[in-house]
């Protein structure tokens, strides 16, 4: 974020939170969805937290796909298909809806006006 514009619009009378909600964050608008994507996918598919932090009665999804395999049933594929498939849906939803930032993101910089 360029620090002249914010400057500009305070010479002109805008106060601080003015500016920032005026100009700083449209602007900054297509970097902060990218990030929220990102830390979510992140956050979605964490094994460890999940692992440590619930019960028997309730896990997350990544956890559970792990109780899946067993060494008297072996590997159940088609619960782990089926369960790999519920939780893609959130993730790309999400990447669907912010995906008009997505791409004003990163070819932002990349053309010349």
């Amino acid at each position: 974020m360029p620090r002249e514009i914010e400057d500009a619009a305070r010479v002109e009378g805008c106060s601080r939170f003015r500016v920032f909600t005026r100009i700083t964050l449209p602007m900054m608008r297509a970097p902060l969805a990218s990030s929220a994507l990102f830390v979510f996918i992140l956050n979605w598919s964490d094994y460890l937290i999940g692992l440590l932090l619930t019960t028997r009665d309730w896990v997350t999804i990544p956890v559970y796909m792990a109780s899946l395999s067993s060494s008297m049933t072996g590997q159940l594929y088609g619960a782990k298909a089926a369960l790999g498939l519920i939780a893609a849906v959130p993730p790309v939803v999400m990447g669907i809806a912010i995906q008009k930032h997505l791409v004003r993101g990163l070819t932002f910089g990349a053309l010349k006006q």
